[in-house]
């Protein structure tokens, strides 16, 4: 998947995860048609899965993997230069998925498992963003890393307001949605709340993981991100301890996981400002212009009596926002969009 990622065959990477998903569908129907019992064929079912794809990456890329090498460096050398790299990455990835469960960690530990499942389902529906991101940051790393420093600013200066404005329009889905929870799912009705709240991680989150993630791999600053990772994820365990002792509800679980990744966003931009030309005062508007989206959807949320209602009024603030503060940047993605899709 890796050698496919940074050799940029997507189209092998779109088919080796619709391969890897039916094939791993397959073997779940195939358990609950026989009616097996118990999890042990489950986890066989998911590394018979996993050692299938990874044959088929071999023998695809059997030329690049056993051709004989005419690297001048030396094995030893070339390993430990790797490692040197690849342990930053391995531990800074590890701390940042550790941060992304902390909330369902202090839920499970503090609360019932009835609100525990409330809130992993929340946190589930979010995730379908979650996984349109990480996409966009696999295609994205491969470009990034093969350009210069003065396109690699650039890059930073595009996608940042892309992002916002990507990710502030995809909260108005949130109130179609919330209709059919409501109609096909009543019993997790009481996660909407709480899905409305922990969509606006993603307006944090988001930026994380494609950009802030991959500008510190690019300019080898792996060491720095996974410091600024464990610094925000212990930050984010005492803040939910303080949460759950003096509030002690799910929405403010919630809520602190906004506070935690604001504050690990801002602590990401503050160390690269200097390698993507960012002022203090540059990063100060977009922790508000972020902060704004926030308020006015869960503004709208909040005086919505019905979907429809909220839909409006969320779209109103919406366009007012982006009107004000990125009427440049927004037209300048929307004759993009235009442009690829009418070519």
């Amino acid at each position: 998947m890796v050698i496919s990622q940074s050799a940029k065959q997507f189209k092998i990477i779109t088919k080796a995860n619709i391969i890897n998903s039916f094939m791993f569908l397959s073997a779940i129907l195939l358990i609950v048609f026989y009616n097996f019992q118990g999890y042990l064929l489950l986890i066989l079912a998911t590394l018979l899965v996993n050692l299938i794809m990874v044959s088929l990456f071999t023998f695809y890329y059997r030329d690049c993997l056993f051709q004989q090498s005419n690297c001048k460096i030396p094995l030893l050398r070339y390993t430990k230069e790797n490692i040197g790299i690849g342990i930053f990455v391995l531990l800074g990835n590890f701390v940042a998925i550790i941060f992304t469960t902390i909330d369902r960690l202090t839920v499970s530990s503090f609360f019932s498992i009835t609100q525990f499942a409330i809130y992993t389902f929340a946190m589930s529906m979010c995730g379908f963003v979650t996984v349109f991101l990480q996409a966009v940051s696999q295609v994205f790393f491969p470009y990034l890393s093969g350009s210069d420093i003065q396109a690699r600013t650039k890059a930073y200066g595009f996608l940042r307001p892309a992002l916002v404005i990507f990710w502030a329009g995809s909260l108005a889905a949130y109130f179609p949605f919330s209709v059919w929870i409501k109609h096909y799912l009543p019993h997790y009705s009481d996660s909407l709340s709480l899905m409305a709240i922990l969509l606006c991680t993603i307006g944090f989150s988001g930026q994380i993981n494609i950009l802030h993630a991959n500008f510190f791999k690019v300019y080898r600053k792996q060491r720095t991100y996974f410091i600024i990772a464990g610094t925000s994820l212990i930050v984010a365990g005492i803040l939910n301890l303080f949460t759950v002792s003096l509030l002690g509800t799910l929405k403010a679980v919630a809520a602190t996981a906004i506070v935690s990744f604001s504050l690990w966003y801002l602590t990401n931009e503050v160390a690269l400002r200097h390698l993507v030309a960012s002022s203090a005062k540059e990063i100060v508007k977009w922790e508000f212009i972020i902060c704004a989206y926030i308020g006015a959807f869960l503004g709208a949320y909040a005086m919505a009596e019905t979907w429809i209602i909220g839909l409006c009024i969320y779209g109103i603030f919406f366009v007012g926002i982006t009107n004000i503060f990125l009427r440049k940047e927004a037209m300048q993605l929307l004759s993009i969009i235009l442009e690829v899709v009418f070519s």
